[in-house]
């Protein structure tokens, strides 16, 4: 549905853009830990109320990027076709959220899973930071690609144990949430795959669990 912002929501959206460019960009140049709140708000020259209208600390702003990168990340890197077998376009997908983890890197992974369990926490509290302006809840996590996906395989019955799409949902975002935090916490072995354990292996091992057999 779409609606007309006003222009106090469309200030608000390009001052939220800012700050998590301009973040994303400093945490990369210092480092996670050297950058404050303070020394983002100064160099986009917003005030600091500006950021805790929107974020409640430096996590829920990379929680915040995190989805907003992947998913231009993933979108661009994968696109929607029902020609293709859905196994295919699931692998694709999954394959463009680990390489995703890895171009964002450990840390600010890190980061953002410590705001989305707090955003989470709030969120259940009945404090969601994240309806404002245009009131639309912002689901973490989830892009429109998952959801055609998710759709796509409740439609043509290809799930096992036949979830509904809310479901097969959750189970795609646990997926992934639960390979990066493995891959967090992993430490490399000699001979090991590079990044694992999120490799191709653990994509066809999970499709495979998650799909019917073919005909």
């Amino acid at each position: 549905m779409n609606q007309s912002l006003t222009p106090r929501q469309i200030r608000s959206l390009e001052n939220i853009d800012r700050l998590v460019k301009t973040a994303i960009e400093m945490f990369r140049e210092d480092g996670y830990d050297a950058v404050t709140i303070d020394d983002v708000c100064a160099r986009c020259g917003l005030s600091k109320g500006v950021f805790y209208y929107r974020f409640h600390s430096k996590e829920d702003l990379v929680s915040y990027a995190h989805k907003l990168f992947c998913d231009c990340y993933v979108e661009s890197r994968v696109v929607y076709d029902e020609a293709v077998p859905l196994r295919d376009q699931l692998r694709d997908y999954l394959w463009a959220q680990f390489c995703f983890s890895v171009s964002f890197g450990k840390t600010l992974i890190a980061r953002g899973l410590q705001g989305l369990i707090g955003a989470t926490d709030q969120m259940r509290r009945g404090a969601d930071p994240r309806v404002k302006d245009g009131g639309q809840e912002e689901s973490a996590y989830s892009g429109r690609l998952e959801l055609l996906l998710v759709e796509r395989g409740v439609r043509s019955g290809a799930f096992r144990g036949d979830p509904t799409a809310e479901d097969a949902a959750g189970i795609l975002r646990s997926f992934v949430l639960g390979s990066r935090m493995l891959w967090l916490m992993h430490t490399p072995v000699e001979g090991e795959e590079e990044n694992a354990p999120l490799t191709r292996g653990r994509v066809e091992s999970f499709l495979t669990l998650l799909l019917k057999d073919e005909d």
